[in-house]
């Protein structure tokens, strides 16, 4: 029995000097954060037909920029507009409107619907494919030349049109 008492007697105590060992613990937290900046940016300078007399096709030039981090491929597509009528993006002035042209390439024949730039393949909104480049890390301009239809003179005032500049990366 005296043996048997001796062995609870080092087994408390080991248990004992384990438990004094380890005086107490304390906790913090660890904070883990990145800043991940765009892969690409678009801006765009406006197409704008300026003042016409509806008589004669006139042309005009903008461009979409994009900025894309070096090495990555992109896709810069534009929609079919506000007024699309099913044929040709046009512009208005809320009750008449003419039909325009945009292409990434300047075209004596702007009603091809080969250069016209568009979406297909993406949001399929409109004829004519987009147009690809890779980043570069820095701004690339790439020119969108416009064509307006002639016709017969139209009402005096405003028209215009938005088109959605999308670039897939």
């Amino acid at each position: 029995m005296k043996k048997l008492i001796s062995f609870f007697a080092v087994i408390a105590a080991s248990l004992g000097l384990a438990a004094g060992a380890q005086a107490g613990t304390t906790t913090s937290t660890l904070s883990v954060s990145a800043t991940v900046s765009g892969i690409c940016t678009v801006s765009t300078t406006a197409v704008n037909f300026g003042d016409v007399t509806g008589l004669t096709d006139v042309l005009a030039n903008g461009d979409v920029t994009v900025n894309c981090a070096s090495g990555f491929p992109y896709n810069i597509t534009l929609d079919a507009g506000l007024h699309y009528d099913g044929f040709m993006r046009t512009i208005s002035n809320g009750t008449d409107t003419r039909h325009y042209a945009l292409s990434s390439a300047f075209n004596p024949n702007p009603i091809d619907t080969e250069s016209q730039w568009g979406d297909m393949g993406y949001a399929d909104t409109f004829f004519g494919f987009g147009v690809a480049d890779t980043g570069s890390g820095a701004a690339q301009a790439h020119t969108v030349y416009g064509w307006l239809e002639p016709g017969v003179a139209l009402p005096s005032g405003a028209y215009s049109d938005i088109v959605t500049v999308t670039v897939y990366y």
